[in-house]
């Protein structure tokens, strides 16, 4: 996506992963996990994501990962705490809670 402002934050990636993950999980599709450089990127490209996406909706936002990660993702005091790997967390950032493989704690 050459002209997309958000490139540089890996806008193409999340948007192609939840999508892939629309089709594959609707339909049963069995996947590998993704490797550690693609959970990488995702894990970069989820917290500017969910900044943009919860600002408003989840104050208080955050989100950790399963090794540890953890990053504050909207202002105010934390209230929501999202764990999982970086791939489900992008399913959930995106408003698939209820196919992400994650734990919401409030």
């Amino acid at each position: 996506m050459p002209f997309d402002r958000f490139e540089g934050h890996r806008h193409a990636l999340g948007e192609y992963f939840v999508h892939t993950q629309d089709v594959a999980r609707a339909n049963g599709l069995d996947q590998e996990a993704p490797g550690k450089d693609v959970e990488d990127a995702l894990w970069l490209r989820v917290q500017v994501a969910a900044r943009q996406l919860h600002r408003r909706r989840t104050p208080g936002l955050v989100l950790e990962t399963t090794d540890s990660r953890s990053a504050r993702v909207t202002g105010g005091a934390p209230r929501t705490v999202v764990t999982g790997a970086p791939s489900e967390l992008m399913c959930w950032v995106y408003g698939r809670e209820g196919v992400a493989d994650v734990t919401v704690r409030r």
